[in-house]
Order: C-alpha cells, then sequence, then structure tokens
C-alpha cells in the first residue's frame, strides 16, 4: 500500500506497519476525524499556526515510514520504559520516529512546533528530519506531551 492524498486517518494510523505508535502520526491534542483524508488535513484550519502545507510533504513523509517499516526496520522508539508508561500512562503519548542516515554519522534531534498546545510533527519537524536523512543525517523527531515538553525532552 502507498499512501495518496485520499488516504484516510484511520488508515494511516490504523496501519499493522505502525502499530502501537500509528497514532502518534497526527497530533493528538488536535481534533482529526478518522475519515478525512491527508488532503483535507493538510490545511491551516487543522494546524493553527501553521501555513502553506503541503500534502505532498506529507504523503512523502508518511510513504517513507511505511517502506521502511515494512522493510522491518525500526522506525520508532519509545522513550519511557514499560514501568513508567504503566505509572504515568500519559508517557505512551511520547516517543522518537527515527529517520536513518549513514551508519555512524551525526544525528540531529527535532521538536515540532505547536504553541506547547499540540505537536505538529507531521509538518514541522518530519519533513526536516527526513530532508537531513537523504542527506546522510541521521535525524530523530521528538513527540513530546506539550504540558511536559520540557521533561520529555531531558
Amino acid at each position: 500500500m502507498v499512501f495518496t492524498k485520499d488516504t484516510k486517518i484511520r488508515e494511516i494510523t490504523q496501519h499493522h506497519s505502525f502499530k502501537g505508535f500509528g497514532h502518534l502520526l497526527f497530533p493528538l491534542q488536535l481534533t482529526f476525524h478518522p475519515e478525512e483524508t491527508v488532503q483535507d488535513v493538510t490545511d491551516s484550519n487543522h494546524y493553527i499556526w501553521y501555513s502553506n502545507l503541503k500534502t505532498e510533504t506529507s504523503l512523502e513523509v508518511l510513504n517513507n515510514l511505511l517502506e521502511r517499516a515494512q522493510k522491518n526496520e525500526q522506525i520508532f522508539f519509545p522513550i519511557y520504559d514499560e514501568d513508567e508508561m504503566v505509572k504515568d500512562p500519559s508517557k505512551r503519548e511520547t516517543g522518537l520516529f527515527y529517520f536513518k542516515g549513514k551508519e555512524y554519522e551525526k544525528f540531529a534531534l527535532i521538536n515540532a512546533g505547536g504553541g506547547f498546545h499540540y505537536v505538529a510533527a507531521l509538518h514541522d519537524s518530519f519533513p526536516q528530519a527526513l530532508a537531513l536523512s537523504q542527506r546522510g543525517y541521521n535525524a530523530f523527531a521528538l513527540i513530546y506531551r506539550p504540558k511536559k515538553a520540557y521533561e520529555d525532552l531531558a
């Protein structure tokens, strides 16, 4: 399967290749109807503080992640262990998406914006992480809890 502009959010977040973390591809703090499409949600009505969003860029990122996941590459890393997540279930809403560059190359940690209201990774940190990985750098995009961003970054 390749995601297109008409792919529904539900099909992405529930895709078996993204099991356990697909829901983190879109901001948990914003309302997305699962039947909306990638094209539907690539606008400033959904992402306040953002303009000039491009469906093609979102699709490039999503399809890159899908292709790598289907090759059994690990693309997501939790940042808390199971005990920590049991004690504080909100920690399940965090993690690092990995964009692979060259082995042993430098890396970058990228934090999406969203005004500490939401995490706009799909439009903010994922495209930059993908661009860096295409230049050989390893990049990690942090999905953090907006109210505890500093704790998650630490």
